[in-house]
């Protein structure tokens, strides 16, 4: 192996002569996943005071492409396996009551916050609803195909597709979408609610047009309006009518 970067991943308030075995080997199969480059990453050690993982990367590209893995998933934009392991990791360190982190050289380059504060409940609600974005990435995964769908300036959300919705999607690369599917939902102590991840089951263009374009275009309709449209809604409601 040629020797090249090593990433360390530093875990708080344990040491290797109190953490148990199988707990570290939790924490050792997530934390591969989330570094990804299976065949150019390597265990090397555990040191000691503390327990710090060390991996290390063969020199060539792996480096730089665990690199930008490890930025993307800090972003909020990583790979989905990428996303779950750092999910996970940050669960059983909130099971464990501590926190972590991953350094590259002095860097600290992400964080495990772990531990939540005891008065932070997060609500997941799974439901059909529709999205509208910005859709920025189409890739091919073993499970399919996946999309990143950019919602405003903070936030992007990881969406999975069938093929045939992806052939849609293709022709909408770098266009602004609105996306109908399933998604799951949490809302923390914030009381704002953020979609986690979203099955693309539709989708459609947005129209650009400007408002001053749509209301003459609606204005183009002609419609004859009544004098008092709500008050004849109402008077068909009343007589059991219908709007024809």
């Amino acid at each position: 192996m040629h020797i090249g970067s090593e990433f360390r991943w530093i875990l708080e308030g344990f040491t290797p002569n109190t953490i148990p075995m199988t707990r570290l080997a939790e924490y050792m199969q997530q934390l591969g996943k989330l570094l990804g480059e299976e065949a150019s990453v390597h265990f090397v050690r555990v040191e000691a005071n503390c327990v710090a993982l060390v991996s290390q990367v063969e020199r060539g590209s792996a480096p730089g492409k665990v690199r930008a893995r490890l930025a993307s998933v800090r972003d909020g934009t990583g790979p989905q396996d990428a996303a779950r392991a750092y999910q996970l990791i940050n669960s059983m360190l909130a099971d464990d009551k501590t926190h972590a982190r991953l350094t590259d050289g002095s860097a600290t380059i992400i964080r495990f916050p772990g531990h939540k504060p005891a008065d932070e409940t997060v609500i997941e609600v799974i439901d059909t609803g529709a999205l509208v974005g910005h859709l920025y990435m189409l890739s091919e995964s073993k499970d399919g195909y996946q999309a990143r769908l950019r919602l405003n300036a903070n936030q992007s959300v990881r969406c999975s597709a069938a093929g045939k919705v992806a052939l849609a999607l293709r022709g909408l690369l770098f266009e602004d979408i609105r996306a109908f599917g399933r998604g799951v939902w949490t809302r923390g102590s914030d009381r704002v609610w953020n979609v986690q991840s979203f099955e693309i089951s539709d989708v459609e263009a947005i129209d650009k047009r400007s408002l001053r374009s749509a209301v003459n275009s609606l204005r183009s309709l002609n419609i004859k309006w009544p004098d008092d449209p709500l008050g004849y809604l109402d008077n068909l409601n009343g007589e059991g009518g219908a709007v024809q």
